[in-house]
């Protein structure tokens, strides 16, 4: 390299990138565009949000939270796609704090306890299986506020109810139970003590806004006078 070309290189620097006004959108705008996306048909959707977190490193962190939002709303409800969401929340805890809504929890659980009974060969406990998915979907995802499980025995019962009695900003919650289990009223009683008990022991209050109890199936001699 001669001393000529050296000046020139120093008179003359590569040209800086353009600016683009786009790729600096404030975090409420870019939450703003991506509430529109989500309006859109979820494969379309869910790809969009997708090369939105891949246009900038300052648009990541809003992508991700839409993306992770509500993770179980997908067309496809499978033991494969469950475990790789559950894996992606276990491996990366920034990911599970964007989780604010588990509405579909309950009708995942239910399609894995059948695809689980289905399988070649059939799980032993498909039931169980698919309650521990829920379960530990619950534990990562501490900072959901809506919230829609499902029980199938006594234990799981008592289990979910521990569980949910951690998480702090619970706002809706959807109760309901398998055709294979029937839900004692000594059960619910016990649930609803360990969540009113979280409630109430908190020093600013927490409001449910939401509670349905959806298809519980009661044992016929314990039907809550209430309910009758």
């Amino acid at each position: 390299m001669t001393l000529s070309t050296k000046a020139d290189e120093l008179r003359d620097p590569p040209a800086p990138p353009a600016y683009n006004p786009a790729l600096h959108l404030s975090e409420e705008a870019q939450d703003l565009i991506l509430y529109f996306v989500g309006l859109e048909h979820l494969p379309v959707a869910n790809a969009t949000k997708l090369a939105f977190c891949r246009v900038s490193r300052t648009w990541l962190d809003s992508g991700r939270r839409a993306l992770y939002r509500a993770p179980l709303v997908r067309t496809s409800r499978s033991w494969n796609v469950a475990r790789k969401v559950l894996r992606t929340l276990e491996s990366n805890k920034n990911l599970a704090s964007f989780v604010r809504s588990l509405n579909w929890l309950s009708i995942w659980v239910n399609n894995l306890a059948r695809s689980f009974a289905f399988s070649d060969p059939p799980a032993l406990d498909s039931a169980a299986l698919a309650q521990k998915w829920q379960a530990r979907m619950l534990e990562l995802c501490w900072n959901a506020t809506e919230l829609d499980v499902t029980m199938s025995t006594v234990g799981a019962a008592k289990h979910l109810a521990g569980i949910i009695s951690t998480h702090g900003r619970v706002q809706s919650l959807t109760l309901s139970s398998t055709d294979a289990f029937h839900l004692s009223r000594t059960v619910f009683v016990t649930f609803s003590r360990i969540i009113a008990k979280a409630f109430r022991d908190e020093p600013d209050p927490r409001v449910l806004d939401h509670l349905v109890v959806d298809e519980l199936k009661w044992a016929s001699e314990e039907v809550p006078a209430s309910l009758k």
